[in-house]
């Protein structure tokens, strides 16, 4: 992987739906070997918990990366993430700006609270010297309690085979 950038979240967090993952939506959950009691659990500098949101890019495309994230309670996080308030366009990737370059990677924290949910639309995965639209992943919704935990590195990861482009999540 390229070198990372952790960058502090301010306020904004995701959503995710129990609902997606039980639709088949490509999760992958693993354990990080820990106990899983208050010491395992990631903290920022100043003792609080937060939640590691990892971007990865496997393909040779850009990727845009369709990022939402809001620590507000939503009754359906389907209908009221996706939203230009929750849209996470700076500090990630690419100047800041959202979009990873091709076989490009990133890292932000974000605070977890018990309504921390995180998403994407899919992505858009584009051709990297034109910028044209090659294709669109599936969406993803991850929320805090149901699907991660505080303390948890949540992975996004954009990759392609052939005409097919998908987001995997990974949870750690």
């Amino acid at each position: 992987m390229t070198s990372r950038t952790c960058n502090r979240f301010g306020g904004v967090i995701l959503p995710v739906s129990l609902a997606l993952l039980l639709s088949g939506c490509g999760m992958s959950v693993g354990s990080s070997g820990g106990s899983g009691d208050d010491a395992d659990r990631q903290r920022d500098d100043v003792g609080v918990d937060i939640v590691l949101v990892e971007f990865v890019n496997e393909t040779t495309l850009a990727v845009e990366t369709e990022f939402f994230a809001t620590n507000e309670a939503l009754d359906d996080p389907e209908t009221e993430l996706f939203i230009p308030l929750y849209h996470v366009t700076t500090e990630i990737g690419l100047a800041g700006l959202g979009t990873l370059g091709p076989e490009g990677d990133d890292a932000r924290e974000y605070p977890c609270t018990a309504n921390l949910v995180l998403g994407t639309t899919g992505g858009s995965f584009k051709d990297n010297n034109v910028g044209t639209l090659e294709g669109t992943g599936v969406q993803r919704i991850l929320e805090e309690g149901n699907v991660f935990s505080c303390g948890a590195t949540v992975t996004f990861t954009y990759s392609e085979d052939g005409d097919d482009f998908t987001v995997t999540v990974g949870i750690r």
